[in-house]
């Protein structure tokens, strides 16, 4: 069930208003838990670093349909003002602040869209191959001519980033 039905579901019996909650905090958990592992996947094998090549989509814990719905589910709840308590609930009141920070919002949509990054096996395999063709030729590039050309592969852009090319 949806997240959104579930919440359209509170607003039934009172008995089945109890069911609802349990399977709506059983879905935030769960969403928390897909996003969490993504997120370790994320900071492990992108990092800060720049986002060059695609990476094989057999990295990720879960897989890119689960994860989007699960950013999904916690953008949902998290821009829904009602649920707030209960993300204050299902975690500890430090980690519900963090979740419902602006910060976390942003990591919600960096997340997303890194997202595109994975890839077949197959396609981040050619990809790769293509970078090591082209490596040699960055080799002989000058310092600041190397730099501008890794920013073009740098990964999803912020708009801060694209004043700081001006």
């Amino acid at each position: 069930m949806g997240l959104l039905n579930t919440v359209r579901s509170l607003f039934t019996s009172d008995e089945r208003k109890s069911d609802t909650t349990k399977d709506l905090r059983a879905l935030l958990v769960a969403s928390m838990e897909i996003v969490g592992a993504y997120g370790a996947i994320v900071e492990k094998h992108c990092g800060n670093a720049t986002l060059a090549l695609k990476l094989p989509e057999t990295l990720l814990p879960y897989s890119k349909e689960t994860i989007a719905q699960a950013i999904a589910n916690l953008q949902h709840a998290i821009s829904n003002p009602s649920l707030h308590p209960m993300i204050g609930q299902v975690m500890e009141p430090e980690a519900a602040a963090r979740v419902l920070s602006p910060d976390f919002r942003k990591f919600l949509n960096e997340g997303l869209a890194i997202l595109s990054f994975f890839v077949p096996p197959s396609e981040a395999d050619s990809d790769r191959k293509k970078w090591e063709e082209l490596l040699p030729v960055l080799n002989k590039l000058g310092p600041d001519a190397r730099a501008r050309y890794e920013h073009l592969f740098k990964g999803p852009h912020t708009p801060e980033d694209k004043n700081s090319d001006r």
